[in-house]
């Protein structure tokens, strides 16, 4: 009874709005929704979903807070510069509700990976303003039957617009009309304004409480644009062509040959991330490969010691089933050790610790003795 007085407590104005009510709050409480991207357009959605009561928040974003990022970004301070986004996210999303379940994933979705994921949820949103990646996520939602919300900001204008919400018209739907296609512009270079994510990030939010709760109009087959220096909105009709929605597989090329490839044979984690893994409990071997003296300075908690010398020599020891993490000083050792076990022992799940136990203690817990060597 105390829980569900509490509940009705914290949500009191939402509840108490016409159409809404407990069963709409409800419908947050046991929403899942996914939100790929935690950059400008991201924070606010993240924001806003988290506050209102939405019970599972996923979240892609594999990159690193910069400079540049901290007058679209608010979340971020300016001495997180280098850390992990998605460290700042947990802590958010904890002050703001900590009934919200975060499903992380420090990674970009391709076509290999997308699918799997997106399928988990009943609402995607796409917030990385990079058109490529929302028209993988739209084949992925088509395939899925799952809706996508989507946003760009360009300059002082941005658009918003809800895709595959009951077969509704698709983002290829847009791009093959000449007067819909121009409003699809995401060229950062020619910059944006810091505010403008922020309220088309808002608008995304609130697509997707329609969605879940059941509310008002959803804007399908519609985009919306939003001229800030005007302060006028343009809603433009979309039309849903059948042959869109016919996709079955994720086989396009969706990335240019220009970005650069990872090189999959080295696989590193960085402290941040390793960071959030350990503090969501993720099942993992840390094996600390320094020799004894080193091991005896400092090393991390629930991490076993294979010095590098004796490794080859207790290969049984290392688990096949869940991520294992490597660790020497400064992370060359066993990113060759990583190398090694990837290309000639036919281990997959293993990952080089970045920076080594020295990048541990500078980045994350500087009560550690650091050493020279």
């Amino acid at each position: 009874m105390k829980e569900v007085n509490l509940f009705l407590e914290k949500f009191d104005k939402q509840i108490k709005l016409k159409g809404f009510g407990v069963p709409g709050q409800e419908a947050l409480t046991n929403a899942k929704v996914l939100v790929i991207g935690a950059g400008a357009l991201g924070i606010p959605v993240i924001t806003y979903l988290a506050a209102a009561g939405v019970g599972n928040l996923g979240v892609v974003e594999p990159g690193m807070v910069s400079l540049s990022d901290l007058p679209l970004q608010p979340l971020f301070k300016s001495n997180e510069v280098g850390k992990a986004k998605l460290a700042s996210v947990v802590q958010h999303v904890r002050d703001l509700n900590p009934d919200t379940t975060l499903q992380l994933y420090d990674y970009a979705l391709d076509a290999e990976n997308a699918l799997q994921r997106i399928s988990r949820y009943e609402v995607v949103v796409d917030a990385t303003n990079n058109l490529k990646s929302a028209l993988l996520m739209n084949d992925a939602c088509v395939i899925a039957g799952v809706p996508l919300v989507f946003g760009l900001v360009y300059q002082y204008t941005g658009m918003y617009c809800v895709l595959n919400f009951k077969k509704s018209a698709t983002l290829r739907c847009m791009k093959s009309d000449a007067k819909l296609r121009k409003y699809l512009n995401e060229d950062e270079s020619d910059g944006v304004l810091g505010i403008l994510p922020g309220i088309i990030g808002c608008h995304l939010a609130g697509e997707v409480v329609k969605i879940i709760s059941n509310l008002g109009d959803v804007l399908a087959n519609k985009l919306l644009s939003y001229d800030f220096l005007k302060n006028q909105q343009q809603e433009l009709k979309a039309t849903l062509n059948p042959e869109n929605l016919k996709i079955e597989t994720l086989q396009e090329p969706y990335f240019s040959t220009e970005i650069p490839q990872v090189n999959k044979k080295i696989q590193s984690i960085t402290p941040h991330q390793l960071f959030l893994k350990l503090n969501y409990q993720e099942s993992l071997q840390l094996i600390d490969i320094r020799e004894d003296e080193e091991w005896n300075i400092f090393h991390l908690e629930n991490a076993i010691h294979i010095p590098a010398s004796e490794f080859l020599n207790n290969l049984d020891k290392i688990h096949q089933d869940i991520a294992v993490i490597l660790i020497s000083h400064k992370g060359e050792i066993s990113k060759e050790l990583t190398d090694l076990l990837l290309t000639k022992h036919g281990f997959g799940n293993i990952y080089n610790l970045a920076g080594g136990i020295d990048a541990w203690a500078r980045e994350i817990d500087q009560s550690m003795a650091t050493y020279k060597g």
